[in-house]
């Protein structure tokens, strides 16, 4: 299609606003219409550019025809490509070159009939009407039931092969389940399934989640050793704070998160404030793993108190007990539909704890 033929269906849009129907004035014999319900029956001599709410070309289109709304229907001839874009999009006409169609569901009719190749993205697509050239489509759920004369691409979570499909040439298909393929149907190439064993990729997946979560919870019980044994009396200052004011590390450990990323912006803003940004953001994410080590201590000297009260000031003690509460924060952490929500809990209240010992150290 001609390039001034694309912008001028621009125009044509931004005039329409939000009347019913709205027509530019065409040039030669090319048609433009936008409105909520747009509806052709007349024959259209060269190319139908359409918009709106509700697209419905019930006639023959000599040109080619681009067409975008909430729900698309194309049940005339296309004497060129068709470009359609819709929620809801239905192709039951005969199209002489190509289609390129993209939307939520898309139906190709049974009396459909593509001469050139289609290519669709969209959730579900259905393909009923025959393609005389290649099929490359992208979709959560793919049906393929009509003749296709060349290749077929598909990448689908699920890839169904009817008993009408005829396909010429090579399937080719990523999926994430199974091919479902009718005994009917027919495949003169070879079928290729492409991409890794997702079966074995999803083993191989759960091994180094395990993996990196043993490493990652062994660095915070470390962290958490180090913190007590290198700074003992800011530790047992932070792990009180926050055993005595769970509540308010919680609010100001929120604020601290939240707010901390949007101060950095506001600097990075200012220019001159760039490097006190940077300071700023490395300090923030510097301080979450100390945060989060910090609730383990709390817990660890919140366990030793009811355990050992007479050892509880024993660094050596505090040490193992600081380990010890990381490694109960870490498997709470893993707790089914709770665990997330008391990760976040210990890192906001970690992080509030801290808030309030610099704030005292400031303060000094």
């Amino acid at each position: 299609m001609r390039s001034a033929t694309v912008a001028a269906s621009f125009v044509a849009l931004s005039i329409a606003g939000g009347a019913p129907l709205a027509r530019a004035a065409p040039p030669a014999s090319d048609r433009f219409v936008a409105g909520g319900t747009v509806t052709e029956v007349a024959p259209v001599a060269g190319d139908l550019i359409a918009a709106g709410g509700s697209v419905d070309v019930d006639t023959d289109v000599a040109g080619g025809v681009v067409a975008a709304g909430g729900k698309v229907r194309i049940g005339g001839s296309v004497g060129q490509s068709v470009h359609a874009a819709a929620g809801q999009l239905s192709l039951v006409g005969r199209v002489a070159r190509n289609a390129r169609l993209a939307g939520g569901e898309i139906e190709i009719g049974p009396k459909a009939q593509i001469a050139g190749n289609l290519g669709a993205a969209a959730g579900r697509i259905a393909v009923r009407g025959a393609v005389n050239g290649h099929l490359s489509a992208g979709a959560g759920t793919l049906l393929i039931d009509a003749p296709i004369g060349g290749d077929v691409e598909a990448v689908a979570g699920t890839l169904e092969i009817g008993p009408n499909a005829r396909i010429a040439g090579t399937l080719r298909y990523r999926s994430t389940e199974p091919l479902e393929r009718d005994p009917a149907a027919q495949v003169v190439g070879e079928i290729v399934r492409v991409g890794p064993d997702l079966a074995k990729w999803s083993s191989e997946a759960r091994e180094m989640r395990r993996g990196a979560g043993l490493f990652w919870t062994t660095g915070l019980m470390l962290l958490a050793a180090l913190l007590v044994a290198v700074t003992p009396r800011l530790s047992a200052s932070v792990s009180e704070s926050l055993r005595g004011r769970p509540g308010f590390s919680l609010v100001l450990g929120f604020v601290a998160l939240v707010c901390a990323p949007i101060a950095a912006v506001l600097l990075l803003v200012t220019i001159i404030g760039v490097p006190l940004a940077l300071l700023l953001v490395f300090a923030w994410l510097a301080l979450l793993p100390v945060a989060w080590a910090s609730t383990g201590i709390a817990v660890g000297d919140w366990l030793l108190a009811r355990g050992a009260s007479a050892r509880a000031d024993r660094t050596g003690w505090r040490v193992v007990a600081a380990m010890l509460g990381v490694l109960v924060l870490a498997l709470a952490s893993r707790v089914p539909w709770l665990g997330g929500w008391i990760g976040f809990a210990a890192l906001i209240a970690g992080l509030g704890a801290w808030t309030l010992q610099l704030r005292r150290l400031a303060a000094r």
